[in-house]
């Protein structure tokens, strides 16, 4: 074969064999963009559920099923099976309702109307006077339908007009007087796990007087709630000093003796939990109170979580140290 006959055939070959290099790389580049669309599309979709799940665009149709991934070439699970983990519905976080305590002070001297609001399906708190002539009666039946029951401790005020009762705690009353007369008061409330002032303008105004009387408390495992009689009381602060679970009273419901001041009132104290998260009531044992509790208290109480004072300081339920096991 001459010279150029030679030539041709090896330019045929080395043609032949760039052409089947070319082919062979142009499969293997086939196959690579193939496999990174795939995954450009997979990772797009994994991303819009993401973002769907976090912040879903108006039009969103949440009852639908995602969109299945446009290219269907893939032979793989993995993928398959983290998208659904992804876009499964994520569990709605609970609303925190704003809660309120309503505490019905000087318990012990209405008979009738002790019964009734008893009776009431609400969660009232109830605060008992020690020597009022029907204490001990309410007070087990409270105790029997699982109610938060305080003592209502009668203490000096400023008004010497206003007499806070027998017994009553005044600036002048050693610390060893402050103690048994603290333990006779339980012995006629037994099942008290807190306490509030009754009155008590002047008493909650002295730091010392205020600190011997949460001293003896806090050894008997009860909280204190802060009446809040006066705007320089003490109450408050010293229980906060001394680690004794406390809060004090935001609202009086019933400084005026009619149903539509109460309601009023009380919608005043949903108003403020719902800005500050919680709030304390106190009202009494009469007739407007009853009323209002009955006709509008648990239309408003919708709105809020009607909760016991130990729920609403936060104190575990316990028995405390001076009732009997």
């Amino acid at each position: 074969m001459n010279k150029s006959g030679r030539d041709l055939k090896q330019l045929i070959f080395y043609f032949l064999a760039l052409f089947t290099i070319l082919s062979t790389a142009g499969c293997l580049l086939q196959q690579y963009f193939t496999y990174s669309d795939l995954s450009l599309s997979e990772n797009k979709y994994l991303y819009n559920q993401v973002s769907t799940t976090e912040e879903p665009p108006p039009t969103i149709n949440e009852s639908q099923s995602p969109p299945e991934p446009k290219n269907s070439n893939t032979t793989s699970g993995h993928s398959s099976k983290l998208s659904n983990n992804l876009t499964e519905p994520l569990q709605p976080t609970p609303k925190i309702r704003p809660r309120i305590a309503i505490i019905i002070d000087d318990m012990g001297f209405q008979k009738q109307i002790g019964h009734k609001l008893l009776d009431l399906p609400l969660n009232l708190t109830f605060s008992f006077l020690p020597y009022a002539p029907y204490t001990q009666k309410l007070e087990i039946i409270a105790y029997e339908k699982g109610r938060d029951i305080l003592l209502h401790l009668p203490m000096e005020p400023h008004d010497k007009n206003w007499n806070p009762g027998p017994s009553a705690l005044y600036l002048t009353t050693s610390r060893i007087k402050l103690t048994k007369t603290i333990d006779d008061y339980l012995e006629l409330v037994p099942h008290a796990i807190g306490a509030n002032n009754h009155m008590g303008s002047r008493f909650t105004e002295n730091r010392r007087a205020m600190r011997n009387v949460l001293h003896i408390l806090q050894q008997r495992g009860m909280f204190f709630i802060d009446s809040f009689t006066t705007a320089k009381t003490v109450g408050m602060s010293e229980a906060i000093t001394m680690g004794i679970p406390t809060a004090r009273r935001n609202v009086f419901l019933d400084n005026v003796h009619t149903r539509k001041n109460i309601c009023h009132q009380l919608e005043e104290l949903i108003a403020l939990a719902k800005k500050d998260g919680t709030a304390i009531g106190i009202g009494h044992p009469n007739p407007a109170t009853l009323s209002a509790l009955t006709q509008c208290g648990k239309q408003l109480l919708n709105e809020v979580e009607l909760v016991s004072a130990h729920e609403l300081i936060g104190k575990p339920i316990v028995t405390a140290r001076h009732m009997a096991p």
